[in-house]
């Protein structure tokens, strides 16, 4: 798995730039062409003023792409937005975290555990 920031990955008819993504593979296998939905494993949208875009517009669009898990840091709210199975009109799960800590899973497995209180500045 590798981090990019701010990168454009490739969809059926867009290529948005979310802020982060964690896709499979490395750097290199991607050097002629962007990640597209079966290479992506997350990707995060930090949110304050594109709250309403990325609820609503992104989240079709990733759903719509089959991206299996979406997360929003949502600025306004203080809490952590998490959205799976993704179906033609949006995502039919949604998790809301505000406080204490959450297992980060990637394709079904544990790769860590996340304090919500560090996604936010003090």
């Amino acid at each position: 798995m590798n981090l990019q920031t701010q990168e454009p990955i490739t969809l059926s008819d867009s290529e948005p730039e979310p802020d982060v993504a964690i896709i499979r593979g490395n750097t290199r296998d991607y050097q002629d062409c962007h990640p597209g939905p079966d290479n992506i494993a997350l990707i995060v949208e930090v949110a304050d003023s594109t709250l309403d875009r990325d609820r609503t517009l992104k989240q079709t669009i990733y759903a719509q792409a089959g991206i299996a898990t979406y997360w929003i840091v949502n600025l306004v709210d203080r809490q952590l937005e998490v959205y799976t199975k993704p179906a033609p009109k949006g995502f039919q799960s949604k998790l809301i975290y505000s406080k204490g800590n959450i297992d980060v899973l990637l394709e079904g497995q544990k790769i860590g555990t996340l304090e919500i209180d560090h996604l936010f500045p003090n």
